[in-house]
Order: structure tokens, then sequence, then C-alpha cells
């Protein structure tokens, strides 16, 4: 996943993505061709916010754990164990962090997995439950907590409103 941190790149990439879903709903036959245009728009726009973006002189070390965190998000993750496998302690692991991304390694690592739960509710038909297991919850009840504080809507109501392109972050998280 992409956080793009400037409005006008956001707004850009949101336009060009819509284009590409009434491609492919209006012209199927030329979908192919104005899906790689538009995903070569989307991309160079990506590719420019990123390289005037602070992570481009972040650390490698987090920058690791940011990848570690993104790719195993689903599994229990030991703080000590990925400042270790990122060659720092942990007092020093999470205060780099914290300095470098703006938030603290759990936290990023509860969006990591509610992005990815608010994914496959509106892609598919998984119960609650089982996304709440998919996606590193061992409790269902505390999973849809964390959503509906994160969203601003139940995992339920939330899938009712994907079709209608109501769902966006919450701007206070807890």
């Amino acid at each position: 996943m992409i956080s793009l941190a400037k409005p006008g790149s956001r707004k850009l990439v949101e336009t060009e993505m819509r284009r590409l879903i009434h491609a492919f709903r209006t012209k199927p036959r030329l979908a192919g061709d104005f899906a790689l245009q538009i995903m070569g728009e989307i991309l160079l726009q990506i590719q420019a916010e990123r390289l005037d973006h602070p992570s481009s002189r972040m650390d490698e070390r987090i920058l690791r754990a940011i990848e570690i965190m993104a790719s195993h998000f689903h599994e229990p993750t030991s703080l000590p164990r990925l400042a270790s496998r990122c060659g720092l302690s942990l007092s020093r692991f999470a205060h780099l962090f914290k300095e470098q991304t703006g938030i603290t390694p759990q936290r990023l690592l509860e969006e990591n997995r509610l992005r990815h739960a608010a994914h496959l509710l509106l892609s598919t038909g998984l119960m609650v439950f089982e996304i709440a297991s998919e996606v590193g919850y061992e409790s269902p009840f505390y999973f849809s907590n964390r959503f509906r504080r994160f969203w601003g809507k139940t995992p339920s109501a939330f899938r009712r409103a994907g079709a209608a392109g109501l769902n966006s972050p919450k701007a206070r998280r807890s």
C-alpha cells in the first residue's frame, strides 16, 4: 500500500483510478490499452511524490522494518525480534522508527492490518471473523472495535458502504 501525502497527488491518482474503472466498464475491448496508459500515469505520479518524500532519505533499517511489517502484518509481531532483525536495540528501534515515520511501529502494524481488512471486506465474501483471523486478530470482537475506531464504521457497515465509495479512514485514530 502506498500513502500519498500531497492532496494534489492523491486527487490525481483517485481521478486516474476512476478513469481506469470507467474504461473497463465502457470500452472492454480497449480496456487493456487504456489500463496501461492510465497505470503509467499513476505510477509516474507516485514515483514523483516518493522522490520528494522524507522516506527517500529514511534509515535503511527502518525501511527494512516497514517492509517486514507490510509483508508479515497477519503474523504475531514481536518488536524485540523486529528490532533485532534490523540490527537495533529495542529502545533505539522504537525511537528511530517514531522519529522517521511519525508513528509507532505498533500503529503502523495496526494500520496495515486494518487497511488489508478493508480490502478483504470489499473484495471477498469472507465473514468478519474470518477476516479478523486473516489479518492477525485473535478476537473478532476486538478486531471489530479497532476497525470501527479506524474507519468510523463497523466491518459490516463498511462492506455495505463500499459499493457507494463512501469509505475513508477517520481523521482521529486510537
